[in-house]
């Protein structure tokens, strides 16, 4: 049986997807929880803190001090993401995306999603929400980055700076998966971009809650044009005969070929 992730928006979100076959991946920094990245930076400070206190080796103490000092720096990397879960009907993501009206659970292949992933430079992978796992993650670039200095001759040139190179470009993905144990119902996977610039292209914003909120998009086409859809659950409090008809016509309208219908089974008013 394929394994399917679910992405919960209302409906102006559904009907984007759909209609134009990508999905939004929205800036780090605009997620429910903005902190998420800056705990992750704060918890790999503590960490070298503990390995640079009684470090002797002096190549090891820069190594640890320029990576301190690039942490800071990327405290407001522009990096995007798109949340995904294994749970097609939880009430807590109804309720926080879908509260303010109708609202949509859209199931894609797992499998797809991971092909696509290849052709547009973003990461996928669960998030991780058990804090020793999540040391354990930190820690096996920061043990790279250290034999890489340890294993240099004492003249190599840059040999930090490198070092220092790939701890970040490491660490820059592995920070956004990292989560407060208190939302593990959820069992999110992220499909997580590299740095962007706000020159590059891709970078568009649309309207948010508070403020205007920096996206890229997601093709979810594939080469061959298919899509990774391959279900919708309708959200609680809709009508199902309606709804189960309206969204038969649009998929099929819109070249959407291997799909099903179902529909919430939580008791959950969204009005």
């Amino acid at each position: 049986m394929e394994e399917l992730l679910y992405h919960y928006t209302g409906q102006n979100g559904f009907l984007g997807i759909i209609e134009n076959k990508n999905i939004w991946a929205s800036n780090i920094h605009y997620l429910n929880d903005s902190k998420e990245f800056i705990h992750a930076i704060d918890e790999t400070k503590t960490m070298i803190w503990h390995r640079k206190k009684d470090q002797g080796n002096g190549n090891l103490v820069a190594l640890y001090e320029k990576i301190e000092s690039r942490l800071s720096g990327i405290s407001k990397i522009n990096i995007f993401i798109v949340s995904l879960t294994e749970e097609g009907d939880l009430l807590s993501q109804w309720r926080g995306y879908c509260s303010n009206g109708p609202g949509y659970s859209i199931g894609f292949s797992k499998a797809e999603i991971y092909n696509l992933t290849n052709l547009q430079n973003f990461a996928f992978k669960p998030c991780i929400y058990d804090w020793q796992q999540q040391r354990q993650v930190i820690d096996a670039p920061l043990k790279r980055a250290e034999e890489l200095v340890l294993g240099a001759v004492s003249n190599a040139p840059n040999i930090i700076d490198n070092a220092v190179n790939r701890f970040i470009s490491e660490f820059v993905h592995i920070a956004p998966l990292l989560k407060h144990r208190a939302f593990s119902e959820e069992k999110e996977w992220r499909l997580v971009s590299g740095p962007v610039l706000c020159t590059d292209s891709r970078w568009k914003t649309r309207a948010g809650r508070s403020t205007i909120v920096p996206y890229i998009e997601f093709n979810l086409v594939a080469n061959d044009g298919s899509t990774p859809i391959r279900a919708i659950v309708v959200g609680p409090g809709l009508d199902k005969e309606l709804a189960a008809g309206a969204i038969s016509s649009f998929l099929t309208k819109k070249g959407i070929e291997k799909w099903c219908v179902t529909f919430s089974q939580v008791p959950y008013r969204t009005a």
